[in-house]
């Protein structure tokens, strides 16, 4: 399984930003302290603050029909 990450970014003109990372991480536990990290990384290496963090289940189907 994985998990789409959205983190918005916000720089000090009030400019918001969005990235979005994969995260192959087999527990949502486990993605969650993942993306803590990597937010943590990240506004210690950045000069941006975060508004918002968003963690999303993707499934794919092999099959359509069993959708």
């Amino acid at each position: 399984m994985a998990f789409e990450v959205g983190i918005q970014f916000l720089d000090d003109y009030g400019r918001t930003t969005t990235r979005r990372f994969q995260n192959t991480e087999a527990l949502i536990a486990d993605a969650l302290a993942s993306v803590g990290t990597l937010i943590t990384d990240f506004l210690m290496t950045s000069d941006l603050g975060t508004m918002k963090h968003d963690i999303a289940v993707r499934t794919v189907c092999d099959n359509a029909a069993d959708a």
